[in-house]
């Protein structure tokens, strides 16, 4: 090729980079082909262009009055390829090139740095030492230093370093062993290259502190070893630089592990060249030189002097002047005790007794203590250490403040020892404690004492709040029956309403356990009055004379201590529900009559700017309402999301939760289902609401939802009208949409003609409430069938059967009948006239005492289910999701033992990261967050309250391009835990596999099969 033409190819080609970096779809619109063209024409330029200086300049001229940066891009991948591909000669050839147009900060930008690790990481694996080092040199030639290649190195092989050992920590036992190590080719290159490297720079920085070897500890001590191996003079004169912290994490200068090490190979005189250089102020820390003699004395007893001074020193300077920061040093690393324990322990080995003493005056003059230091008396001095413990609950708050564990270490401790004889300490410690958990942590130690429950007892009738309030925190603790018969003898006297909140949370379940008759609630509001809680009115944005009136169920007016009650329980009730004494009123209200006081109460609170102290009358005004109410909170909340006024909305949504008619109930799931996306915070308000108004009514939240499924005022499943003296019935067919039949039962899909406005506004209010009824009621149902889901019969034929939208729901599915055990009795279908047939074609009646549910196929035997199957074919029954081909997996009995399963380990997802989360979303798995932005998925049993967590490699939050994706272990558990708390345990009761229903386990694993499958 001919300069001109060259020339004219440069041209041509520096105009078509232009024309397609101009271009909106550049980054879009490229397709393999011109892709090829561009990498091709990139190597033809650049192996003429090198040769020849004249075109070298043009070119450069050329690119840097348009687009040097993108054009350098162009180039970089071409680059980049060839390093990928080992493709060495190619690249040599260009190196003044490189030089030229790809410097080294510019090869970082466009991510030749990136390719250097990878050629570097082929280099090493697969070239002889010799060719591999050749390389070495051009890649320093091209700008890259040996730090940079050595890291990029290190980065590579940081699973595989030097040494050849099989697990991460293993390196060490083997050395203590004895046993012979061979390197790896990484080892192999880097001892060559060493040795035949005439500079020392690269042994500058593996001795200094700027190497950095990732997270594992070990590969330092292969490092040290292998210098002492093979570079002896070398090491010998920079030995001790290896001994410093490489990261200088709070305040550490010495790298202990490495320290330790040294220790174990120290037959000559290392130790003592450690002491000169680094037993100094400048240098190291009194901890550090504490923790070092410590550790040099264990290999050869002759630092006893020396231990004594530094540590007496560290007592002082860090506990008993006040210099303690937050938490104290570790002695040697993490998994060590701390220091000031460890000293303790050297004491304690020299003379126990002595120590005992010069423990005991330091927790006498220390201000401070830490957990530890209860965990160390509990181990060697447990018959002697009260006295100690009683100290520790005498040193200033600060101490147990800024220490996470420690009254759970000193609680643990006074556990060990004799409560009735300190009894009068904890006493006094909890009458002065204004901390909430340290008190808590102590009235538990009293009530594990005999003299402690005595005195509580005699506390409760005590003058003085603060005391009584000790004795019911204290009480409260206790299940046995001389507590709640104390309590709830004292639950109408208590003043404090802290206190009395307490007990009556203590004794709800018997206080309670039947509805109040007025008789008793009018007791209970004159000993509120006896209280002194109702002598005069409270509510400063309220005028009590001219409240609308309330009256009971029996016509009598409700007077004025008795409202007052209401506002003074219900200012006390937590959340959205109402206050537990509150409700014993409510319900011998007529609320029929309480519309106007329930009106008044969410005027004045709009009135109030949404008033957070006042919010609670929003709850009553619920409470007190029907769905007249309902319908000014729906008006008001629609007012309140075109004023954007989002706290008021979710107030509303609280208020409706305790209306608890079908109609607010649905207003809230409406709500939940249709901001899910668009406004997750006041999505997530409604599903709490929900939850509210589940416990409110003392209902589960599935059977919330069933309540809320309207039935449009069908009767028998049909909603009966006139036209033009003419009756039809609408029903709702096996699509979810109106159909009519008229008097001669002729079916039409379409409104009859002549209807009148009325009506047919109505029957498209139906539709669209038909439309948004079923949204969601699929996943719901199979969610049932994963869950097992069961009613009892007559609840089971009254809601499936009495509503019309269910009714089609039941007809399109396979029902089991079940015994109180769970068996399985009978397996059925039904039709569109209410009858109940078996895969036999018989007629089945069902038993009162049957539970009735979803069936899933894991129930019937390969003969059952192949009938089934020719059942739904022969009736054309189209179930609304699959059921008898769904996938069937039985946990091994290996597994059974464990909580675990490896079936799908290592496999890999065919359609990518990517396509993992958009698959099981679809199956109702949830997606979350987990460290550095990857995603994990668990799949919720609601019901038992266990979840499966797949530890799946690979998927992240947010963008994943063409990752691959891998599945490994799948992990079961108790909610609320992700996959790796799962792998590690807790140290609670084991859970297994057979603590996993065996339809929700394969469930599970069919999904898994399906992603890896699809």
């Amino acid at each position: 090729m001919s300069t001109i033409e060259i020339n004219h190819n440069l041209n041509q080609f520096t105009d078509k980079v232009i024309t397609r970096l101009n271009s909106e779809d550049y980054y879009y619109s490229r397709d393999d082909e011109s892709r090829a063209l561009e990498a091709e024409t990139i190597r033809e330029l650049a192996t003429f262009i090198p040769k020849n200086e004249k075109v070298n300049t043009a070119f450069l001229d050329k690119v840097n009055k348009s687009y040097l940066s993108e054009t350098r891009s162009f180039l970089s991948k071409v680059i980049h390829e060839a390093f990928t591909n080992s493709e060495l000669s190619w690249v040599l050839n260009q190196r003044q090139f490189l030089a030229s147009l790809l410097e080294k900060t510019v090869a970082d930008k466009y991510y030749l740095t990136d390719a250097v690790e990878v050629f570097l990481k082929r280099n090493v694996e697969y070239l002889e030492t010799k060719e591999a080092i050749e390389n070495f040199n051009f890649i320093i030639e091209l700008g890259y230093s040996e730090k940079d290649i050595f890291n990029f190195i290190y980065e590579q092989f940081n699973d595989d370093f030097l040494y050849q050992y099989t697990y991460r920590r293993e390196f060490s036992t083997l050395v203590d062993k004895g046993q012979e190590l061979s390197l790896t080719k990484f080892g192999q290159v880097l001892k060559t290259y060493l040795a035949n490297t005439p500079t020392n720079k690269l042994f500058d920085f593996l001795i200094g502190k700027d190497a950095y070897y990732s997270e594992f500890r070990e590969h330092k001590l292969e490092l040290i070893y292998f210098l002492r191996a093979y570079f002896k003079d070398v090491f010998e004169k920079g030995f001790v630089g290896l001994t410093i912290e490489n990261e200088n994490y709070r305040n550490k200068n010495i790298d202990f592990d490495a320290l330790k090490f040294f220790i174990k190979l120290d037959t000559e005189g290392y130790i003592e060249t450690i002491i000169q250089h680094l037993m100094d102020d400048n240098k190291s820390t009194i901890a550090e030189q504490l923790t070092m003699y410590l550790l040099f004395n264990e290999a050869e007893e002759k630092y006893n002097e020396e231990i004594k001074q530094c540590g007496e020193r560290y007592l002082e300077t860090t506990f008993i002047k006040g210099e303690l920061r937050r938490k104290e040093e570790i002695f040697a690393h993490k998994r060590e005790p701390y220091i000031s324990e460890a000293y303790f322990n050297y004491l304690v080995k020299q003379d126990k007794e002595a120590a005992f003493e010069r423990i005991s005056t330091f927790f006498v003059e220390s201000p401070y203590l830490l957990s530890h230091h209860f965990d160390f008396l509990e181990k060697n001095y447990k018959e002697e250490m009260q006295p100690l413990l009683i100290l520790g609950l005498k040193k200033d708050k600060q101490t147990y403040k800024e220490s996470r564990f420690y009254f759970e270490s000193l609680t643990e401790a006074f556990l060990q020892s004799n409560l009735d004889e300190c009894v009068d300490e904890l006493f006094d410690f909890a009458f002065k404690c204004t901390l909430k958990d340290p008190k808590d942590a102590i009235c538990g130690l009293i009530s594990k004492s005999d003299a402690g429950i005595s005195r509580c007892l005699e506390l409760t009738k005590s003058k003085k709040a603060k005391e009584r309030a000790i004795a019911v925190q204290v009480l409260n603790k206790l299940e046995g029956e001389k507590s709640l018969i104390a309590l709830a003898e004292i639950v109408e006297l208590e003043g404090n309403d802290d206190s009395r909140d307490s007990i009556l949370q203590k004794i709800h379940h018997i206080r309670f356990e039947k509805a109040f008759t007025k008789e008793k609630v009018e007791a209970m509001i004159e000993a509120a009055a006896l209280r002194k809680k109702l002598s005069k009115w409270g509510e400063k944005k309220l005028d009590e004379s001219s409240l609308p009136k309330l009256y009971y169920k029996d016509g009598s007016e409700l007077d004025e201590k008795a409202v007052r009650f209401l506002f003074y329980r219900m200012k006390r009730a937590k959340g959205i529900n109402s206050d537990i004494e509150a409700k014993q009123l409510l319900q011998l209200i007529d609320l029929q009559k309480a519309d106007k006081f329930a009106k008044t109460l969410i005027q004045t609170f709009k009135d109030s700017n949404a008033d957070t102290k006042i919010k609670y009358y929003l709850t009553l005004a619920g409470l007190l309402g029907d769905d007249q109410v309902t319908a000014q909170l729906i008006s008001l909340f629609n007012q309140s999301m075109r004023d954007t006024r989002m706290k008021m909305c979710e107030y509303i949504l609280g208020a409706l939760a305790m209306v608890g008619t079908d109609k607010a109930l649905r207003m809230i799931d409406q709500v939940y289902r249709k901001y899910m996306n668009k406004k997750p915070s006041l999505a997530e308000v409604a599903k709490t609401s929900l939850v509210a108004a589940a416990n409110e009514l003392d209902i589960t939240l599935d059977d919330l939802a069933d309540r809320i499924i309207p039935n449009f005022d069908f009767e028998d499943n049909f909603k009966t009208f006139e036209v033009e003296g003419e009756e039809y019935r609408a029903f709702i067919n096996s699509d979810f949409k109106l159909n009519y039949l008229n008097e001669d039962n002729k079916m039409r899909k379409s409104m009859p003609k002549g209807i009148s406005a009325e009506i047919k506004k109505e029957l498209k209010e139906i539709e669209k409430g038909i439309r948004e009824a079923t949204k969601g009621q699929t996943l719901r149902l199979e969610r049932y069938l994963v869950e097992e889901r069961r009613w009892k019969n007559e609840e089971w034929q009254s809601f499936f059967f009495n509503n019309p939208i269910l009714f089609v729901y039941a007809s399109q599915l396979i029902w089991g009948a079940f015994d109180e055990k769970g068996a399985l009795q009978e397996s059925f279908y039904c039709d569109e006239d209410m009858c109940f047939y078996n895969a036999e074609g018989d007629e089945v009646e069902l038993e009162e005492e049957y539970f009735i549910g979803i069936l899933h196929p894991i129930y019937l035997s390969e003969e059952q289910l192949q009938a089934w199957k020719q059942v739904v074919y022969d009736n054309d029954i189209k179930t609304v999701f699959p059921i008898l081909e769904r996938k069937i997996i039985h946990p091994t009995q290996e597994e059974l033992e464990s909580n675990k399963t490896d079936r799908f380990k290592g496999q890999k997802v065919p359609r990518g990261a990517s396509f993992v989360g958009t698959f099981l979303e679809r199956r109702s798995w949830r997606k979350e967050a987990s460290d550095g932005g990857s995603a994990e998925f668990k799949k919720i049993h609601h019901t038992k309250g266990i979840a499966a967590y797949p530890y799946i490699e690979g998927p992240a939050m947010f963008y994943m391009g063409e990752e691959e994706a891998t599945v490994e272990t799948i992990y079961f558990g108790p909610e609320g835990r992700h996959f790796y708390s799962c792998s590690s345990g807790d140290g609670k009761k084991q859970f297994t596999l057979k603590d996993v229903p065996a339809v929700f386990y394969s469930e599970v694993l069919a999904d898994i099969q399906e992603l890896l499958e699809a």
